[in-house]
This record gives structure tokens, sequence and C-alpha cells, in this order.
């Protein structure tokens, strides 16, 4: 299964699309500008504003994929914030071991734009189509406060 971005975390006034894909399965979410932006204020009052674009983007895959309940084997990643793989990594396998639950194997790629995530994600972006929904900011600051420990 492979995972693609379209708008990046940090830019903060358009809407970003994570998408994923696999021989099964298509499913793909927004997370609305305001959104966006109403969590890097939340990294800024608990004082990590560096570490909102990671963060929030790690959260957000998770989120994508406990929402639809898949188990997976594996899942890769493209390449979107060079250098914070280990990192991104080990946010998602953090937040399944807090639901107990079965762990994939987690690779990062450069999927390039003929990737079915990367058009998947390009669409819902250009409209063409929806996404399946909108994460909302309370959903990923819940799950923010487990990874960097702070109690709200």
């Amino acid at each position: 299964m492979t995972v693609d971005q379209s708008i990046r975390i940090e830019e903060t006034g358009k809407d970003t699309i994570i998408a994923f894909v696999d021989k099964k399965y298509s499913h793909s979410l927004r997370i609305k500008s305001n959104t966006k932006k109403n969590i890097q204020n939340y990294f800024r009052k608990i004082g990590k504003p560096k570490i909102f674009p990671i963060v929030t983007f790690s959260v957000a895959i998770y989120l994508l994929i406990r929402h639809f309940k898949l188990k997976l084997d594996t899942l890769v990643i493209d390449v979107e914030y060079l250098g914070h793989e280990s990192t991104i990594k080990n946010i998602i396998l953090t937040l399944y071991r807090i639901d107990k639950t079965i762990e994939p194997d987690i690779y990062f790629s450069n999927i390039g734009k003929e990737d079915m995530a990367h058009i998947l994600a390009i669409n819902i972006h250009r409209k063409e189509i929806k996404a399946d929904f909108d994460l909302t900011g309370s959903e990923i600051v819940r799950f923010v406060n487990y990874v960097v420990g702070h109690k709200k």
C-alpha cells in the first residue's frame, strides 16, 4: 500500500489531502486549511511549533488507516519530509502500539506521479472527486498529545 500527500501540512492556506491505495483499497482524507491553522496554533501554544508538520502528517496517516480498520502488512510512504523518515515511522508505530494493533512494515520511497495514491490525492485536490472524510482538529490533537506527551 502506498501513501501520498497533496499540499504539504505546513502550507496552511490550502487543504491537505492524504491518500492511500493498494490492490484492494483506495481511501483518502482531507485536512481543511482552517483545521491546519488551528493545529499549528496548538503546536505554538505547547511550545513545539517546529514539529507541527511532521507530527501532523504522521498522525493523519495513522488515522486514515485506523478510520477504515485496515490490517496492513506493508506501508510505503512517499518521501515528503526528507530526513524525517525515522521520526514519521516511529510516530506511526507508537500509535499502533497504543492501540495494541499489529504493526505494518513501514518503508519510504519516492513513489512518483504515476502512482495511484498520487493520482488519487491530486484528483481530490483538483476537486475532481471528494475525499472520504475530513479529519477534525480535535481528533488530530488527541493523537498528537499521545505522541508529544502533552495533556490538554
